[in-house]
């Protein structure tokens, strides 16, 4: 072989080399991939899965509470009827404001004339007199109301005074019944526990009549309401 022919025949060589590895490596590859793929094991088949079918049940709404009954109302209390006012107690003298003490019986100073009745067409037994009138009456027993002796106190040892200060003192209460013509039907007294000054109270009263006639109101007797006072 002459020398201009031997680099042509190492190229080709180089080039076979070159072509003989590649196939090499690319048959590798083949076997190494036909391996892999067929090596795999085959995995088992798969067993069946029991599937469980639950039916929800439908939940029931919860029942709304029932609306608290209101309370009822209360019933207004019943007022209480008043009671019916005392009648007003017949004016007095006060008493004095200092010196010796005094005997006052109190117990029958609340009498007071009854209210006065409506006129009607019907007679009627008793009826109230009118205030003149009464003021007649009134003051003829006053006229005729006298302290009797001994109506005082018995003075403290050793007081020199005058033993009329220690006057007792008392308030009655009378009540004068009298016809149309002024005459004395009948009479009452509301004695104060002093024996002496009730029966001056009463001594006065039946010496005051007879009185003149009552004004003409259609009654058959007529009633005055007094007081016999003690006090001076």
């Amino acid at each position: 072989m002459s020398a201009a022919n031997q680099p042509c025949a190492q190229r080709w060589g180089v080039r076979l080399l070159v072509i003989a590895a590649s196939v090499a490596i690319h048959g590798a590859l083949i076997v190494w991939l036909m391996d892999s793929r067929f090596s795999h094991p085959l995995l088992p088949p798969s067993e069946p899965i029991a599937v469980e079918l639950v039916v929800a049940t439908p939940v029931e709404p919860e029942p709304e509470p029932e609306p608290e009954p209101e309370p009822e109302p209360r019933p207004a209390p019943i007022a209480k009827p008043e009671p019916p006012r005392p009648a007003p107690r017949p004016q007095s003298a006060p008493p004095p404001s200092s010196g010796p003490p005094v005997h006052s019986f109190g117990a029958n100073q609340q009498w007071a004339a009854p209210p006065v009745v409506p006129q009607s067409s019907e007679p009627v037994r008793s009826r109230p007199v009118s205030a003149a009138y009464a003021d007649t009456v009134k003051s003829r027993v006053t006229a005729n109301l006298k302290r009797p002796e001994g109506s005082v106190y018995k003075p403290p040892p050793g007081y020199k005074g005058d033993p009329g200060d220690f006057k007792r003192q008392c308030y009655i209460p009378y009540e004068i019944t009298v016809d149309g013509s002024g005459q004395v039907v009948s009479y009452e007294i509301d004695r104060c526990g002093d024996e002496l000054l009730d029966a001056a109270a009463e001594q006065a009263v039946r010496n005051a009549g007879p009185f003149p006639p009552p004004p003409n109101q259609g009654a058959e007797t007529y009633v005055i309401y007094g007081t016999a006072i003690f006090i001076n």
